[in-house]
């Protein structure tokens, strides 16, 4: 199962939940599949503003010299914020790449890495300067922010978010076995096409709403079933 947005408007909203608004010393990792389009500076993951001084933390699929990479930002103002970008190419457009972004709540660009189809990747940091809160009463949403701004352009899959920085062990069995670590999860979304509510899967109930989303003709290749059973088998009994 995946979940397929056209980059225009589609998206899936799961509401201002305490338990996804992390400041900036409040470590956090967030975890997805995706399959991105050929476009540029769509976001993935965000709980952040779209006016104003932007405050909050989300997560790019940009293309950048010919390569399509995932940026990381964490931000209070234009110049209080960390913004760190995958130094070469991560994701491939048509292609399924697992996608882990990890913050030891330290305030430093150095505490922010991603780890693509396991393996952590080497970071370009833009900006290394964040003092200020980065908390804000936005909802926490799959492709786009703050509505349909910037939504992204593909599949997108299992999406996990926990309260802390998992390790790098921790990335592997995320990538093969979604749903599995439960220490810390805070939210884990499948993604599993178009209805609404969008469940989610971490027992914390932040169920989303889905807008325009369509279900994937394809799905990622994880290696073994994940922790909670499909809704087609739920509603067979």
């Amino acid at each position: 199962m995946s979940q397929d947005n056209d980059g225009v408007d589609d998206r899936t909203q799961m509401g201002d939940a305490a338990v996804l608004s992390f400041d900036r010393l409040n470590p956090f990792s967030i975890a997805f599949w995706c399959n991105p389009d050929n476009t540029t500076s769509k976001i993935i993951v965000s709980k952040i503003q779209s006016m104003g001084n932007v405050v909050g933390y989300q997560i790019n699929h940009e293309l950048s010299a010919g390569d399509h990479v995932v940026r990381v930002t964490l931000r209070n103002a234009c110049n209080d914020n960390i913004d760190r970008e995958t130094s070469g190419a991560v994701l491939v457009a048509g292609s399924w790449r697992h996608i882990v972004v990890t913050y030891d709540g330290s305030s430093a660009a150095s505490g922010v890495l991603v780890y693509a189809s396991g393996s952590s990747v080497a970071m370009t940091t833009n900006n290394d300067s964040l003092t200020a809160s980065i908390d804000n009463n936005i909802q926490f949403q799959v492709s786009g922010r703050a509505g349909a701004n910037l939504t992204f352009a593909g599949l997108i899959a299992y999406v996990e978010v926990w309260n802390r920085a998992i390790v790098s062990q921790e990335v592997l069995q995320s990538k093969n076995y979604p749903g599995s670590i439960t220490r810390g999860l805070v939210g884990f979304w499948p993604l599993w096409g178009t209805a609404s509510p969008e469940p989610d899967y971490s027992g914390q109930k932040n169920n989303g709403t889905v807008t325009g989303a369509i279900k994937g003709t394809t799905e990622p290749p994880i290696n073994g079933i994940f922790t909670v059973p499909r809704p087609e088998l739920i509603h067979a009994f």
